[in-house]
């Protein structure tokens, strides 16, 4: 619980909302997302350094989640890229 009563949970949900957009996009332009063990969270990975959507986060739960609904599917170890024909299947 955080000072004003909300839950970890439902912070991290507000933050993934936030984010997805900008992850989508980064995405739809050939981004991959890499999972950070440590953080347990997963980064926007593949853009030029200078892209403000190099880095963005969302948490690990939410790419899996994204997963198993077929938005992603994964290329490797820990990196997930966007399924080739989403959102048009």
């Amino acid at each position: 619980m955080s000072e004003t009563g909300e839950s970890t949970a439902s912070i991290n949900r507000r933050s993934d909302d936030e984010a997805w957009p900008v992850v989508l996009s980064a995405l739809q332009d050939g981004a991959t997302l890499f999972v950070h063990r440590k953080i347990d969270r997963a980064a926007v990975d593949g853009l030029e350094w200078r892209d403000p959507r190099s880095g963005r986060t969302i948490t690990r739960s939410r790419a899996l989640r994204l997963e198993r609904e077929g938005v992603l599917y994964a290329i490797g170890v820990d990196r997930y890229a966007l399924r080739p024909g989403w959102p048009n299947q």
